[in-house]
């Protein structure tokens, strides 16, 4: 079988396992206006998105997620307990969704991989400038952490989690890592002691694959 009837092939399973991904959720959503109960079997939706379907189910968060909490908070019937969960979903997927991508980009590599290859004879000026970034991101991503703490202990209007959450996959997991720790923050949510450290993977297996790509592209 040639490669470019696999590469299309491929294409097409993603298609159909987001696609079933997407429907997947949005089913157990029309289901839980039902029965109140969402989420169950908690394996059928974890399978769908390990096995190709990250993007369907991103798409269902991105379209109907914040609609759903919104109504659930007028009607008072969401805790912190379902909260955290749905937020542990969120990120699982979003996780899922960039590892899927780098698989993606790498089956379809020869054909994307030009821009790639035309910052490569930048890559020792651009270095500098990376790391004063990550440095600089990580110390506002803990300050921010430690702000929202000092918020929480004096009873003030808080900062959105999803605004810590966004740091965190900006660059800024080391700062937030240090923050929920060091500052006792945020340690009963599983979102953020879990959650956080998986950005973290994801971002150093994110980093060293286009290192390797580079050195590939420019050795």
């Amino acid at each position: 079988m040639e490669i470019d009837q696999i590469k299309c092939r491929l294409a097409v399973y993603l298609i159909l396992i987001n696609a079933v991904s997407f429907f997947l959720f949005a089913i157990d959503l029309h289901r839980h206006g039902k029965t109140g109960r969402t989420l169950q079997p908690a394996w059928i939706f974890m399978v769908s998105v390990l096995l190709g379907g990250a993007a369907g189910a991103n798409l269902y968060f991105l379209l109907f997620f914040p609609h759903f909490m919104r109504s659930k908070r007028k009607s008072r019937k969401v805790n912190s307990i379902e909260h955290d969960t749905y937020n542990c979903w969120r990120i699982c997927c979003l996780l899922t969704l960039v590892v899927q991508a780098i698989f993606v980009f790498t089956v379809y590599g020869s054909r994307i991989h030009l821009s790639l290859r035309q910052i490569t004879p930048y890559r020792d000026k651009l270095m500098p400038g990376i790391l004063f970034y990550l440095v600089l991101i990580n110390f506002v991503t803990f300050i921010i952490f430690a702000v929202d703490k000092w918020k929480a202990r004096n009873n003030r209007f808080r900062i959105k989690e999803a605004v810590l959450f966004l740091l965190c996959f900006l660059g800024g997991t080391i700062g937030g890592i240090i923050g929920v720790h060091a500052l006792n923050h945020k340690t009963s949510r599983q979102a953020f002691v879990v959650g956080i450290p998986l950005i973290l993977l994801v971002q150093v297996v994110t980093v060293i694959y286009c290192c390797l790509r580079l050195t590939v592209l420019n050795p």
